[in-house]
């Protein structure tokens, strides 16, 4: 008996509000719903990048020190607290801006990629491309490259239906 081992890669590309934390609280329900299927192998990776709005010392420089109000590091905690339930890890290295606010033209960290342990092995890459930069935006390109092995299947055997002798294929004579 043949059992196919179930692969399953998933990207959650995430905008998470200022102004509350309702979409954390959603994405942490669905992965705990979902662990057994969304994790249930070794083959499984999980991704999780975007605009989390959150300020913390763990990723913001230092020197943004303005970012770190008590309400910011109580939401940032709260992410924290939930990443650490679920699992995955910042890939991003710490300090590294993704945002240069429109007029103050300061630098800050509200964007970020967090990872399955498993899948930490696998990127190749991870990096802010400022050239990348579209026009009036404030937010900077995250790059991220995998290296995620595929199964390679055999190509199927066809047909050659170029090479048929059709005058001889008669369906009705």
């Amino acid at each position: 008996m043949h059992t196919k081992v179930r692969h399953l890669d998933i990207v959650f590309v995430i905008y998470n509000s200022c102004t509350h934390s309702r979409t954390e609280a959603r994405l942490q329900k669905l992965v705990l719903d979902n662990t057994d299927e969304f994790l249930g192998n070794d083959n499984d990776h999980m991704i999780w990048a975007g605009d989390f709005n959150r300020h913390h010392q763990m990723w913001d420089e230092e020197s943004n020190e303005r970012l770190f109000t008590t309400e910011a590091l109580e939401r940032a905690d709260q992410l924290i607290d939930t990443l650490g339930e679920l699992g995955p890890e910042m890939v991003l290295p710490r300090d590294i801006p993704t945002l240069q606010h429109m007029r103050s033209k300061n630098y800050s960290r509200p964007d970020n990629v967090f990872c399955t342990v498993r899948t930490m092995d696998l990127v190749i890459r991870c990096e802010v491309d400022i050239k990348l930069r579209p026009p009036k935006t404030d937010h900077f390109p995250i790059v991220t490259i995998l290296d995620i092995p595929q199964k390679r299947l055999p190509p199927l055997e066809r047909y050659n239906f170029k090479e048929a002798d059709w005058e001889k294929f008669q369906l009705y004579p």
